[in-house]
């Protein structure tokens, strides 16, 4: 019997298709394999096979989950006519649950081996454009329209329309000459920014739609939103210091107490603390004044970084300790030499030095009236925009990705008001399963919502979700990983999803997962945060000990920032050198060059034919 997986109760729980989860599956340990197990164990128990849809983020996975999914049938059939025969523990669980699945195949009729059209494996935007087209009028999207992610000309069509009113005698002219004013009435400014807004609707299109066009219930809602940030941020930040609460609250009566002597003190009166301050927006003066004697002075042109403050000295609360009172003189000693001891502890906390300074980024309590003036003007701005979008995708007939989730959405209704779409939906499809969840955006985790609505426990439906949060990489797709942190501790709407983790590793060997373990565990937050998106690192369990090589080697190259092209031509003869000591070293084996953008290339790739070195390229012509 082959030795036990260290996450193999996970894995066995994963395949209890009458529970919904949430499943944590790091790079190589074997995600694809579980979500195919599960979907084929789905499609056994159900009465038609398009019950059960599983969703991913791209055509090549699609792709490649449904070839899995053919491939262990076909082997399945040939095991079940002899031709075949299962040899360790994870293809015996294969056959068992493909030949169930040939059964329910042949009791129904499905022939799906003759059929595969009827596995609904597809990706996100397909099924969104699929929902979509089943009521155009209703969805927005109209007749056929192309998708495409280059719709520049759509945006500006929209913008020119909507600026256009700028001269009408109605609301939006106000709201329009208020926010040209705000960005001194540079026209081309305000495009520029707008059209990035544009790009990031799914972000706010779903809130700005809902708004009432009346300032006061605006003004409203974005204060709601902006208490939330600052009481999520606080409330993070203060489990950092926890630990410390009572002498960083000793320090703090100290140094406010000082300053409010000499009148110097940064607040309105001076109230002593018995605890760390609140999680709210009022107390966010008490907050700053706690960091001001942490942290030096914010840097001008980077506001998000700062450092520790390594002396605090009489203007930060911390009197030198040559006073006329010796007895306040020794304490004054005292009290700065605990929180320079404090300091020190916390010079390598990257968690918590970022932490508080973010705290000094948050909005006070008190924003000038006409901040809200303009923010409100921006949202109703925001909603003629859309509108305007709306009619250019009609008149170009294209349409974007983001467009057609937002199409989805109201082709299903709402929770309140389902269409007759999503009632047919909700009595064919039983099962949902998605991959790659880190890279959800807002629109898709609405549109599960509305998929899921009225599921609940043991109900014979059920919701798998697989991912990897610490590859959240669609970021230029409106992806936010604060999502899949959000749902893992808060559910779907009603429906509440058990979180498991795979640790496994079969793709790397020891060294390479060493490294990356080592590395990484500094580099992530060591707590969640759902609101900034913070990810702590989950350690990967090494399966093949087994190493052909040294594993992971890094190199640096300086350089001047006036010799940048040299450095380019340096790294690309290093890159180069290199691919040609590895191909002598194992002739057999294929060497992969990652770079970020297609100009690092330009270095790279003479370099390569110096060397006679042959090379097949993906995706960078």
């Amino acid at each position: 019997m082959s030795k036990a997986l260290p996450d193999q109760a996970a894995r066995e729980t994963a395949l209890e298709v009458s529970k919904s989860f949430i499943v944590q599956a790091p790079a190589g340990s074997g995600k694809t394999e579980l979500l195919s197990l599960r979907y084929l164990k789905l499609l056994a128990i159900s009465r038609q096979p398009e019950e059960v849809l599983a969703i991913t983020f791209t055509r090549k996975a699609a792709s490649e989950m449904r070839d899995r999914i053919i491939r262990v049938l076909n082997w399945c059939k040939d095991c079940m006519d002899g031709n075949s025969a299962p040899v360790d523990e994870i293809q015996r669980l294969r056959l068992d649950i493909g030949s169930a699945v040939l059964a329910a195949d042949s009791k129904h009729g499905w022939r799906l081996l003759e059929s595969p059209g009827r596995f609904r494996v597809q990706t996100i935007d397909s099924f969104c454009f699929y929902l979509a087209k089943q009521l155009p009028i209703l969805s927005q999207v109209g007749g056929n329209p192309n998708v495409t992610e280059h719709i520049e000309l759509c945006f500006r069509e929209a913008i020119s329309a909507t600026l256009g009113n700028l001269d009408s005698d109605t609301r939006l002219a106000d709201d329009i000459a208020t926010v040209l004013g705000h960005l001194d009435n540079d026209v081309t400014a305000i495009e520029a920014q707008l059209i990035t807004l544009l790009k990031q609707r799914d972000q706010w299109s779903s809130y700005i739609l809902a708004l009432n066009n009346a300032a006061q219930p605006t003004e409203r809602y974005l204060q709601s939103s902006l208490e939330e940030l600052v009481a999520e941020t606080l409330l993070a930040t203060t489990a950092l210091l926890k630990e410390d609460e009572a002498e960083l609250v000793e320090l703090y009566n100290f140094a406010a107490s000082n300053l409010d002597k000499e009148g110097q003190l940064p607040l309105k009166e001076f109230i002593p603390l018995n605890a760390l301050p609140a999680a709210n927006s009022e107390s966010l003066p008490q907050w700053l004044f706690l960091i001001s004697f942490l942290l030096s002075k914010l840097e001008p042109n980077n506001r998000a970084k700062g450092n520790w403050l390594k002396r605090a000295i009489a203007k930060n609360g911390f009197p030198p300790a040559n006073q006329p009172d010796k007895e306040f003189g020794a304490l004054c000693k005292q009290l700065k030499s605990r929180r320079d001891d404090l300091v020190n502890r916390y010079l390598p906390d990257s968690e918590l030095l970022e932490a508080l300074c973010y705290v000094r980024l948050l909005p006070g309590p008190g924003l000038d009236p006409q901040q809200w003036y303009f923010l409100t003007a921006l949202c109703h701005v925001l909603h003629a925009l859309n509108a305007e979008l709306l009619l250019a995708f009609s008149r170009f007939r294209l349409v974007d990705y983001t467009q057609t989730g937002a199409a989805a959405g109201l082709a299903l209704g709402s929770a309140e008001e389902p269409t007759d779409l999503s009632l047919a939906l909700d009595n064919v499809i039983n099962h949902i399963l998605v991959d790659e969840f880190q890279d959800t955006s807002q629109l898709q985790l609405d549109l599960l919502r509305k998929l899921t609505a009225g599921w609940e426990p043991d109900d014979g439906r059920s919701l798998f979700l697989v991912g990897d949060a610490m590859q959240s990489c669609y970021g230029f797709r409106n992806a936010n990983v604060g999502i899949y942190l959000s749902v893992k501790e808060r559910g779907i709407g009603e429906l509440s999803l058990t979180p498991l983790a795979l640790s496994s590793n079969f793709r790397s060997q020891e060294p390479v997962v060493s490294w990356v373990n080592n590395v990484f565990s500094g580099a992530f937050p060591r707590h969640p945060n759902i609101s900034r998106g913070a990810v702590p690192y989950s350690p990967a369990q090494v399966i093949h000990p087994k190493s052909d090589g040294t594993g992971v080697k890094v190199k640096l190259l300086h350089h001047e920032s006036d010799q940048r092209q040299a450095a380019d031509l340096a790294e690309a003869q290093v890159v180069a050198e290199k691919a040609s000591a590895l191909q002598q070293q194992f002739p057999n084996d294929s060497i992969a060059i990652l770079v970020r953008t297609r100009p690092q290339l330009q270095a790279i790739v003479p370099a390569l034919r110096e060397r006679g070195l042959q090379w097949r390229a993906s995706d960078i012509d």
